[in-house]
């Protein structure tokens, strides 16, 4: 069974990077620098995609790897889309995991979060 991964929800200022830094420092919890994933899967420029589509779901890795927060994490976009483009499972939740696949590799951990 893989351990379920942790969310940090909290109002600006409320403590929320704090806890990602205690949370983040123990030895098997990755969590890396805030990924933005959920507020950019909402924006106007996914609503209107049907991600289960395969060109659909191509049109969003393309949007989503120019967009700064995808910067921030400093993955290399080629394998990031080959990696996922290869795969069956057109979905946002195939995205973050692949996301999460990537920061817990670098970071030689077994549990992900996200703030």
């Amino acid at each position: 069974v893989e351990p379920f991964p942790v969310f940090i929800v909290g109002c600006v200022r409320s403590g929320t990077t704090l806890l990602r830094s205690i949370l983040g420092s123990h030895p098997t919890m990755c969590i890396p620098r805030e990924t933005g994933f959920f507020s950019l899967i909402t924006s106007s420029n996914v609503r209107n995609l049907n991600i289960s589509k395969k060109e659909d779901f191509i049109k969003f890795i393309n949007w989503y790897v120019s967009q700064r927060r995808f910067e921030y994490q400093k993955i290399d976009k080629e394998d990031f889309l080959k990696q996922l483009i290869d795969q069956s499972d057109f979905s946002f939740q195939a995205v973050l995991d692949q996301l999460m696949k990537i920061e817990m590799e670098r970071s030689k951990k077994n549990r992900w979060g996200e703030k």
